[in-house]
């Protein structure tokens, strides 16, 4: 499953174990390729010996993914599910989940279609609960769709942070379904690892990096494209708008370059001005600013004043590229907020600034949808 990411990570030739050993040896390489954010307890791996090694990591490399396989094993057993340690890398529906054969999960399944194409539904049976669907073509693309119950007031692509379509962004479109907007959240790690739902601890954050690193600006593109057309089979004849937090708010912005649709709502987005990673690739969104006015959308952003990751001096570049483009845009600066400041995490959630930005978010696309 980890195969094409390890291959990547790797320079291609070497087979990916499977199970816990497999994610084990992900995080390692997290460390061993210099991309994990916190502490290295054993010494770095030269990638070379790293690949001649990796077929077997867990005998290999005893003394290091033992007692990593079994610290995720204790946590599989004593997390609650939503925290549950790296589960999203090694839960795939595979082929054998796809209709009209049965699904693995415990939930009903039914069939139908998109665009001519089969996908299953996870169903609970209450239609703002959230369900799971390809969006094109078997195999590919798939995205957490929440519905509304009543009227239709337009379509939201939820593009996630590092840790996938995890609790929190489910919570984030649920809410989003309540208000009357259909959302859509893809899978953007589906090519590398199904369905990823990561909590926030740090060998989580380790497999988010490793995630994130491996992706494509390319490939993002052409998910969110895949987003957007069914975003709009969805929006009941109203806009559609893309909101994004950290990651997926650089996902959101990239896709108003290249993209038509009416509003983009972007929490904290990195890279904005700088490249550095695959998914960023040679030139970042802010540097073809002019494409954003010419798709007609508009961008509400938010940053915190504190924010480590978007610091104030590339936040206030930013102001002056979208005005110097002719984006229609806002963007919002809040006091002693930090990065994340919107999420879940206690460390960085401020609630004040949190309370005002969705007030704008839902201004915006009441507005603009």
């Amino acid at each position: 499953m980890l195969e094409r990411l390890l291959r990547a990570l790797l320079g291609g030739g070497v087979p990916a174990p499977a199970g816990r050993c497999g994610i084990a040896a992900g995080v390692l390489l997290g460390h061993v390729t210099g991309f994990a954010l916190q502490e290295q307890s054993q010494p770095a791996v030269p990638p070379a010996v790293a690949a001649q090694r990796y077929a077997d990591p867990c005998a290999r490399f005893p003394l290091l993914m033992g007692p990593l396989t079994e610290r995720l094993d204790q946590d599989e057993k004593s997390r609650p599910p939503r925290a549950s340690a790296l589960r999203g890398l090694h839960r795939s529906p595979g082929r054998r989940d796809r209709c009209p054969r049965e699904n693995r999960s415990s939930a009903p399944v039914t069939c139908t279609t998109l665009r001519d194409g089969w996908f299953p539904i996870e169903s609970t049976g209450d239609p703002m609960a959230g369900q799971w669907q390809e969006l094109g073509a078997p195999g590919g693309l798939e995205a957490h769709v929440h519905r509304p119950a009543g009227e239709v007031r337009g379509a939201v692509v939820v593009c996630s942070e590092l840790y996938g379509v995890n609790a929190y962004l489910r919570g984030v479109c649920a809410e989003l379904a309540e208000h009357g907007y259909a959302a859509v959240a893809p899978d953007f790690y589906w090519r590398n690892a199904r369905r990823t739902e990561l909590g926030y601890e740090a060998e989580e954050r380790e497999a988010g990096l490793v995630l994130m690193k491996a992706l494509d600006r390319d490939e993002l593109v052409a998910d969110a494209a895949e987003a957007l057309a069914a975003a709009r089979e969805l929006a009941g004849g109203r806009g559609v708008a893309f909101l994004g937090t950290s990651m997926g708010g650089h996902i959101a912005v990239r896709a108003a370059t290249e993209l038509r649709f009416e509003l983009a709502a972007v929490f904290y987005p990195g890279w904005l001005l700088n490249s550095g990673f695959p998914l960023v690739g040679p030139v970042p969104p802010l540097e073809t600013a002019e494409r954003i006015a010419a798709n007609g959308v508009h961008l509400l952003g938010f940053c915190g004043e504190l924010d480590h990751i978007l610091p104030q001096e590339e936040w206030q570049e930013a102001e002056r590229r979208l005005t110097a483009a002719g984006v229609g845009h806002e963007l919002v600066t809040y006091p002693g907020a930090r990065h994340g400041f919107a999420a879940d995490r206690p460390a960085d959630h401020d609630a004040e600034a949190t309370a005002d930005a969705w007030r704008r978010v839902y201004e915006a696309l009441a507005r603009h949808l």
